[in-house]
């Protein structure tokens, strides 16, 4: 078997430990390796210590499927009419709001497009069936999947007074839901639960009109068979229910199922909203392990701990779920039911559900992980919002504040004097000096992004015009030139320290609602504060912004869930995909969200959870600054194993002498940012909370590096999953990611420890790579290349034998 030894970076408290590994010990003979994987020891010496490794492929015998990413495009040119001035625009309940208005499109179109079962799909296709009100049954059958569903009363010619007429077709009922030959016990096809505890099912409902959808190619996927199909339903309810079996490019299948309610009852309200009910007795659910499952082989449970965690069974290589980041998915009916449902369902708005199956299941428990979470990231990557992307910019926090040392937190204080004023000169400064640094080594700055501070203090959320005398348009403009585009954070509670008091003060006198008897935060879900908040956001768009970073919301730091919160969280939502309508944007959820995979749906990146800074551990301060954010990112593993880490907002690169960074991190070492940059690397989230006057030549050129790197490996990142274990405990771990094509491997390991440790692995499982996934696991021949640390090394015993890397070595066994 042939190994591998790294010995790590030896930091400035590292000497004993490099000193230890200095020994001459006889080089590896030169000779073919064994037909084995790589079993790596990686020794990592010291506090100090990251390693960065790349794999490539020298061959495979079978390419993957899966078509390169789209190439992120520029943000368009808005041709939208200013706005009138806000302050005027609240209005009364009596009128309709902007925003409601916006709600009633909303639904209209939505019901405009029953047939599109999937983002971004080739329309022409799926809309020209004919209408059908007839009840035969309808089947689709896959490799892995067959579905059907039909009714239980069909149409039939019956004499109607002195004319034929085509009776009603009614109760929509499932057939059949099989995996591999196996039911699962469909039980219900919907089921809409009113606060008044009426129910309303399918199979109470008529049929109005039905249309095959066709089957197409399409980007990524196959459209193998489906329906769209309208029903009148009792309570005067009316609803779209569309469903189709897909088959993913990497082998996956899915039947996604696409539901839209309308009423025309004043009082009808939705206590639930379940859209999968399985007989459990039929799928070994875990029951009390039922928050586990992927230390569990044979048993059906949910996938992680907060809400909007997939149901999955490793064993059967299962997903279950229904598409929203406030789904609950679990056990019904004394445990005999397995349901999808969604509390406070609003009509006139989109529900999806999925129920997906991997290709061949693996041999192991590991190799069955590693099939569902890389089947399920295929798939979630077509539905989310818009495609995995980089985003590089810089955020004006730790360096431009709305008044230096009027609005700083106590921690602050004492470095308050090192910020300076957050207006037109000096952002448009700040993005000059940046792009220079970077274009001049190959790296294009994507964003700049405005912190608190940019609006009026005595108007929430509308321009401060004495700081920014130009408007937004025009640094929206000079930042286009630069290829740069121009985003805000916003906070829907109003914000938080001394600005946030005053937001939400000023919002209480002029009549918007807050939250408690003494004004705490801003209402989000209150009709005139939404609608103010509403209005400021487009206002904003219109002035040539394109990425919103909304902070503060919902159950706030430690959310698992909506909570109370439901009607605020979906508010949000709504109002993310109305901006999404108007213009090509990016979003980021901040404080608020929770590691819901479905957040993407409607958002680019989440909050990896926890304060915006923190320190753990063992080392310098910027040391226990990493080991602390990632130990937020190991909660987020920990919590949610099926989020993609890569779409994590992590806190960024902070390098600032300013406010909070100058008295919690005051340590600058090129040593400390180099790995700091390393670490970002396995996130498209990318931000640059700096000062760039600290920048010397060197970190500028480090951070080139690395940005070029993971920027070439785009599509590679997308993959970033977590290596190792608990960073808290001062445990080994890091990042890992694969992708072919190109065929390419990244891993990061970091020691936050102060002691040395080895940890070992194979490269099978450290890159998560299944024997069944194409592309790249099966018989290839590797190269491996360290790019960053110490030299590696790769011997065949813990004793002797050194060989200097890059090694070529077998893919297909341990």
């Amino acid at each position: 078997m042939v190994e591998k030894r790294s010995t790590g970076w030896a930091g400035r408290r590292g000497e004993d430990s490099t000193k230890s590994n200095q020994t001459n010990t006889p080089r590896r003979k030169d000779e073919r390796p064994s037909r084995s994987l790589y079993k790596p020891v990686v020794s990592i010496a010291s506090v100090y210590s990251t390693i960065v490794v790349l794999v490539w492929q020298l061959w495979t015998g079978k390419p993957h499927m899966v078509r390169p990413m789209p190439i992120d495009k520029p943000g368009q040119d808005s041709s939208f009419t200013e706005l009138r001035r806000p302050e005027l625009l609240i209005r009364t309940q009596e009128t309709q709001s902007a925003s409601q208005s916006a709600i009633g499109k909303s639904a209209a179109r939505s019901k405009a497009v029953i047939a599109e079962i999937m983002p971004r799909m080739s329309k022409n296709k799926i809309t020209d069936a004919p209408h059908d009100r007839t009840g035969g049954p309808f089947e689709a059958t896959g490799d892995h999947l067959h579905v059907a569903w039909g009714w239980t009363y069909q149409a039939a010619s019956g004499l109607v007074g002195d004319q034929r007429q085509q009776e009603a077709t009614s109760g929509l009922v499932p057939r059949l839901f099989e995996e591999r030959g196996s039911s699962l016990g469909w039980q219900s096809v919907f089921e809409v639960l009113l606060t008044s505890g009426d129910k309303v099912t399918a199979k109470d409902c008529s049929l109005l009109k039905r249309r095959p959808l066709q089957a197409s190619q399409e980007e990524g996927f196959l459209l193998i068979g489906g329906e769209a199909i309208e029903l009148q339903c009792p309570l005067g309810l009316y609803v779209q229910w569309t469903a189709a079996l897909l088959r993913m490019a990497a082998g996956a299948e899915v039947l996604r199922i696409r539901f839209f309610y309308d009423t025309n009852q004043a009082d009808f309200t939705v206590m639930s909203l379940t859209l999968w009910d399985f007989d459990s007795t039929l799928m070994a659910a875990c029951g009390n392990k039922q928050s586990q499952p992927l230390e569990h082989f044979d048993c059906f449970g949910a996938s992680g701990e907060v809400d909007g965690s997939p149901l999955i069974h490793v064993g059967r290589g299962l997903w279950v779920a229904l598409e929203h980041p406030r789904a609950a998915h679990g056990l019904r009916s004394n445990g005999t039911r397995m349901v999808a449902e969604l509390r406070d369902a609003s009509p006139g708005i989109p529900y999806f559900a999925s129920a997906g199956i991997t290709g061949p299941i693996g041999a192991t428990a590991e190799e069955s992980i590693f099939l569902l979470r890389r089947h399920f990231h295929a798939y979630l990557q077509k539905v989310r919002a818009s495609p995995p992307r980089t985003f590089l910019h810089f955020a004006t926090w730790y360096d431009l504040r709305r008044h230096p040392c009027v609005d700083s937190s106590p921690l602050g204080l004492p470095h308050c004097s090192a910020a300076k004023a957050l207006n037109e000169q000096h952002v448009l400064q700040r993005i000059d000096e940046i792009v220079e640094q970077l274009s001049g080594r190959g790296v294009a700055l994507s964003g700049a992004v405005l912190d608190d501070g940019w609006d009026d203090a005595g108007l929430p959320w509308h321009l401060n015009r004495e700081n920014f005398p130009g408007g937004l348009s025009s640094i929206a403009k000079a930042a286009e030139a630069e290829g740069v585009s121009l985003g805000v954070w916003m906070s829907p509670w109003g914000g938080f320290g001394e600005g946030g008091k005053r937001r939400v003060k000023i919002g209480a006198s002029m009549g918007l609602e807050y939250q408690g008897e003494s004004a705490t935060s801003l209402h989000f879900s209150g009709p005139r504060y939404f609608d103010w908040f509403f209005n400021a956001t487009f206002q904003l768009l219109r002035s040539g912004v394109t990425f919103f970073k909304f902070d503060g919301f919902g159950s706030g730091l430690k959310a698992g869930g909506a909570g109370e919160y439901s009607k605020d969280v979906d508010l949000l939502l709504f109002m993310i995909q109305e901006l999404r309508l108007q213009k090509e944007i990016r979003a980021s959820g901040v404080t608020g969200t929770w590691p819901s995979p479905w957040w993407l749906c409607t958002v680019d990146f989440v909050w990896r959870g926890g304060p915006d800074l923190g320190r753990k551990g063992a080392g310098s301060p910027r040391q226990q600054w990493m080991t602390f954010r990632d130990a937020m990112v190991f909660e987020v593993f920990r919590r949610a194993r099926l989020f993609p880490l890569s779409s994590l907002s992590l806190g960024g690169l902070v390098w600032s002498r300013a406010e909070e960074p100058g008295a919690y991190l005051n340590s600058f070492d090129l040593e400390d940012f180099t790995q700091e940059v390393q670490s970002l690397m396995f996130t498209m989230y990318q931000e640059l909370q700096i000062q760039p006057s600290l920048l010397a030549p060197a970190s500028w050129d480090t951070l080139a590096a690395y940005v070029n790197l993971s920027h070439r490996h785009a599509a590679v990142l997308a993959d970033s999953h977590w290596l190792g274990g608990d960073p808290s405990r001062g445990e080994v771990y890091g990042y890992a990611a694969f992708e072919c094509p190109p065929c390419v491997g990244l891993l990061l390991w970091r020691n936050p420890s102060a002691e040395a440790q080895n940890v070992t692995f194979t490269l099978r499982s450290a890159l998560a790579l299944p024997q069944a996934w194409p592309g790249g696991a099966v018989g290839g021949r590797w190269q491996v290349k360290q790019i960053s640390g110490q030299q590696a090394g790769c011997r065949r015993n813990f004793t002797s034998g050194f060989f200097v890397s890059p090694l070529p070595g077998d893919f297909d066994r341990d």
